[in-house]
């Protein structure tokens, strides 16, 4: 089924606010299978609304308006949909009723206007509203499905949340897991999965990404959760052997850092971290995991050389012969931070994050990451962007380093 949403307000053309209601309603879609191919926003006028009428129901099935149904004169969007359609209006007494409780129960006196949110399409399914006075309704007219909600969020979210499972999605259900990946761009894995994307099946895949991860979505429509899972079967079998260790997750939408820290404490492991170039950043987002404490014991910032040999107790000749930023200084780094906290593993990164400081041998980007449990093994990386960026990459392949380790 082809969609489009269609926002009606020139507070939405003018900057005033911003159109989240398109991303609710998008995320939901294609939640369910309904792909989305168009957005639009149009200001309160009737012409200009019926001129993307005329193009709507000529390329969509679905059309999803949101906006333009308060009591106003400036909210048009019911009536002209009516014009558009050649439909009368009928006065629904039971949304009068509920308008009327609404103001008696907050202790607001009701204005006449607001009885024009009373007057809804003939033919029309009601969508109540639980949290305003402006009702949706739903028509099924001339071939193409018309869905009308309100623009508050907080009143369209609920609206139409449960159009979908009451009149949209029946007897059936959609079920999605969340393939996370972590180490390949989106571009490659998308080549990698585009024989799957283009099958025809009852499973859909899609991807996004943030940085260094990205999201494999794998839905299917179902009855129940064990049909769903007969289903998307075959798909994650072939995803894990196209992709193997570089999944980290297969379950829910989540992240390296939450991943980690529960296969840490799984398998009570103690891990430590050494950090010069990335200043903390590996600490914190272990520590932003719940449970982090079961697992991690602390960390060192050795920015300075002195932190390094006093602390860490890299040796001085080490820096003096390679420098700072270089293999043998961040092995000594994770093998440092192990003794010095009693670690099963110590991590250490060493690099170069700009935007200064880089030299032909060694230019910015340049990252080493060490981990030690028995002999030592270290990495080297060159990253490009911000210097907040090169800091992050850094800090979630340091942690990918560490789980790698324990795979088996």
């Amino acid at each position: 089924m082809k969609a489009e949403t269609i926002a009606v307000g020139t507070e939405l053309l003018i900057g005033q606010i911003a159109n989240t209601n398109a991303k609710h309603i998008s995320k939901k879609l294609n939640e369910h299978g309904i792909s989305v191919y168009y957005h639009s926003v149009v200001g309160d006028n009737k012409e200009r609304i019926k001129g993307l009428l005329d193009i709507a129901v000529e390329r969509s099935e679905l059309i999803v308006f949101t906006g333009g149904l308060g009591p106003t004169e400036d909210d048009l969007t019911k009536e002209t949909i009516c014009e558009y359609f050649d439909i009368g209006l009928y006065l629904d007494q039971d949304i009068l009723d509920m308008i009327e409780s609404y103001f008696v129960n907050r202790n607001i006196p009701m204005v006449k206007s607001n009885k024009k949110q009373a007057y809804l399409p003939e033919g029309c399914v009601v969508l109540y509203n639980r949290y305003g006075t402006a009702p949706g309704f739903y028509l099924d007219i001339m071939g193409v499905r018309i869905v009308v909600l309100p623009g508050p969020p907080a009143e369209m979210e609920p609206m139409f949340d449960d159009f979908l499972k009451h009149h949209l999605i029946k007897d059936k259900t959609i079920y999605s897991r969340f393939v996370n990946i972590f180490g390949i761009g989106e571009s490659t894995v998308e080549e990698k999965i585009l024989d799957i994307i283009h099958q025809n099946s009852a499973v859909t895949l899609a991807t996004y990404a943030s940085y260094g991860q990205v999201v494999i979505r794998v839905t299917t429509m179902a009855k129940d959760e064990v049909s769903a899972g007969a289903e998307m079967k075959y798909i994650l079998e072939a995803l894990h052997k196209r992709f193997g260790p570089f999944i980290f997750s297969d379950e829910e939408e989540t992240t390296l850092p939450v991943i980690l820290v529960k296969m840490l404490s799984d398998k009570n492991i103690k891990l430590a971290a050494a950090e010069s170039c990335t200043g903390g950043m590996i600490s914190k987002l272990i520590t932003d995991c719940a449970g982090a404490s079961e697992c991690f014991l602390g960390g060192v910032i050795a920015y300075s050389n002195q932190i390094k040999t006093d602390i860490l107790g890299v040796m001085p000749k080490t820096l003096e012969e390679n420098g700072a930023v270089s293999e043998k200084t961040c092995l000594e780094m994770a093998a440092g931070i192990k003794r010095l906290t009693g670690a099963d593993i110590g991590v250490a990164v060493t690099g170069i994050a700009g935007p200064g400081g880089g030299s032909d041998d060694k230019p910015v980007g340049t990252v080493y990451i060490s981990i030690c449990s028995g002999a030592g093994k270290v990495k080297a990386y060159s990253f490009t962007g911000s210097r907040d960026k090169i800091r992050n990459m850094a800090a979630l392949y340091a942690l990918d380093m560490v789980r790698r380790e324990f795979l088996s």
